[in-house]
């Protein structure tokens, strides 16, 4: 009967109910009219009988119906903790035993695995257990006898320590550079730095007092090399204190270039003056007189631009040049402490050595523990009561694709789950939400359960979990076919509920109680139109309807019918579907 309903209905209804959703409901759509098959239900429209249905009010429950599998909420899974992949299960207790409480307190054991394995790499690892030990020995023996060849590296990084020192002096100038060196206790000539170095690494009363507070400047300094203090060169701008270094040599070059532009200035100023006289007595013509204007100006803008090129120096140029090789000096400092670190640590390196092949060892004894660990656990007995189901708790075709069915004489890998034991009081049911109805549910819900293996019990629960995203692993089979996954707590504790049994789940979410509704095949839907045909008297007549709500089988009515109106649940053998969104389509395009 869905097949024959026209397509608008299928993919334009309210609340996104699509056709992969309407040929579901194919099943409910075939019982309802049989349901409606009644005296009065049908017409014959042009010797054809086509079924009707009586428009109806009355409570309309909004419900959302899936299928899905019991699981328990709660299991104990026992995976093979067995390293060694490929171990083999010589006994497993059969699928569906129920383990009793006498079967925990007797120990029963319900799987055996092979040994074989597990003691051959016992012994291979016995042979390195051995080699680490001779190994830790020989270290213990040779960790005094190690050479320090970092003195070429020291003295490579003193000498960009010198470097950086003059370069600093270079470009401020020696007094004011030493001025501002002692200012932040750091070392400004050879002797001083001798000094500055020579205070590492000496005991608190061996240092130097002068350097102390130098010491822990540079080891405060930040990754990017920047001093937490800042120093303010400005100063000895305004001041006139610098030396004769590149920073006065700049200052001076372009003082120089102002007062050249100033004396160009005024020479064009004097020129623009007697050619304004020329021009009165006409002995010149206006155009050489704007000529001369336009050369005043341009001499204007070069005093301008000297006098901004020497302000610029003074307040930003200088100041960031001062700091970039201040920066850099003490960062040379600190690499120097750096790699006078770094050689006491190379010293120390076979006392390293050594604890390194300890440390070998004792992993090598930690793994020879955890290997009799492993011979343990070939032997699982039983710990809690339950039914014992083979392989893990939820099934992952992508993960379990890759093991073979649990059964004796196949191996199994470290980590697989071998079997599972559910909590038999604690049910749930999965189901996969369409992306039509997702917006109707929320978490607790109350839902009704029927167990396909008992239809006449219905159980209750509520929704308890529901997937933010679409399941992808359904989407990589069907793009098209979004779901997503719920899971409905099942209230009680049923003893002929099982794992894996298939239930129908009904979600109530919401209900009308005085809706005006007909069955969702009679609406038809036309460039966004919802309409019905409608029976009057001996004719069809068209009417356009305003929906609601709906459920799996009808939808709610707010306008364009009256209870007790006659609507066919398909349309007259004249509707062309196709040809009227055709004809929309034309008309949307022509606006």
């Amino acid at each position: 009967m869905i097949s024959k309903l026209p397509k608008q209905i299928t993919e334009r209804l309210p609340f996104e109910l699509t056709r992969s959703k309407l040929i579901a409901l194919g099943a409910a759509a075939v019982a309802l009219l049989v349901w409606i098959a009644m005296p009065g239900s049908g017409t014959k429209i042009d010797g054809k009988d086509i079924a009707t249905f009586e428009v109806r009010r009355g409570l309309l429950p909004i419900n959302v119906l899936e299928g899905g599998n019991i699981h328990a909420l709660e299991s104990l899974e026992i995976k093979s903790e067995v390293k060694p992949d490929g171990t083999k299960i010589l006994f497993i207790v059969e699928e569906g035993y129920e383990v009793t409480e006498e079967d925990v307190e007797q120990g029963k054991i319900l799987v055996e695995l092979d040994t074989n394995p597990l003691k051959e790499k016992m012994f291979n690892h016995e042979v390195e257990f051995q080699t680490d030990y001779a190994n830790y020995l020989d270290a213990d023996q040779n960790r005094s006898i190690q050479a320090s060849e970092t003195a070429s590296e020291i003295k490579e990084t003193r000498q960009i320590v010198r470097f950086a020192l003059l370069d600093f002096e270079k470009y401020l100038g020696t007094d004011a550079a030493h001025e501002i060196l002692k200012e932040r206790e750091l070392p400004y000539d050879a002797e001083t730095l001798a000094q500055y170095e020579e205070s590492w690494g000496h005991s608190a009363g061996d240092k130097d007092p002068r350097f102390e507070p130098a010491a822990a400047a540079v080891e405060a300094l930040n990754p990017t090399g920047e001093s937490v203090a800042s120093v303010d060169f400005i100063k000895y701008i305004k001041a006139d204190e610098l030396g004769d270094g590149e920073a006065q040599q700049i200052l001076r070059q372009l003082g120089d270039e102002l007062l050249v532009a100033e004396s160009e200035l005024a020479l064009a100023e004097e020129s623009y003056q007697g050619s304004q006289r020329l021009a009165e007595k006409q002995f010149i013509s206006q155009t050489e007189l704007e000529n001369e204007a336009v050369a005043l100006d341009k001499k204007r803008l070069d005093v301008k631009t000297a006098e901004t090129a020497l302000e610029l120096f003074r307040k930003y140029e200088f100041n960031k040049m001062a700091e970039q090789y201040l920066s850099v000096f003490e960062e040379a400092l600190q690499k120097l402490n750096r790699e006078k670190r770094e050689a006491e640590a190379r010293i120390a390196q076979a006392d390293v050595k050594f604890k390194s092949a300890k440390r070998r060892f004792e992993l090598e004894e930690k793994e020879k523990e955890d290997l009799e660990y492993q011979l343990s656990r070939t032997i699982i007995r039983a710990e809690i009561p339950g039914l014992v189901a083979y392989g893990g708790e939820e099934t992952n075709y992508y993960k379990s694709r890759y093991y073979d069915p649990i059964s004796e004489g196949v191996e199994v890998r470290y980590g697989q789950p071998i079997i599972t034991i559910p909590d038999m009081t604690k049910m749930a049911v999965t189901v996969n939400i369409h992306e039509s109805y997702v917006k109707k549910v929320d978490i607790g819900q109350p839902a009704r359960v029927t167990v396909d293996a008992e239809p006449g019990k219905i159980l209750t629960g509520e929704v308890a979990e529901l997937a933010v995203l679409p399941d992808s692993a359904n989407m990589r089979y069907n793009p098209n076919l979004k779901v997503y996954p719920a899971a409905i707590h099942i209230d009680g504790t049923h003893d002929w509920l099982k794992p894996g049994m298939t239930a129908q789940v009904e979600i109530v979410v919401n209900e009308i109680s005085d809706a005006l509704h007909v069955p969702v095949q009679s609406i038809f839907v036309v460039n966004d139109e919802h309409f019905c045909f409608v029976k009057d008297g001996g004719r069809v007549e068209r009417r356009p309807v305003e929906v609601g709500d709906f459920n799996d089988e009808f939808i709610e009515i707010n306008s364009g019918l009256e209870e007790g109106e006659l609507v066919f649940l398909s349309p007259p053998a004249d509707f062309d579907q196709e040809a009227e969104e055709e004809q929309a389509a034309l008309a949307k395009a022509d606006t």
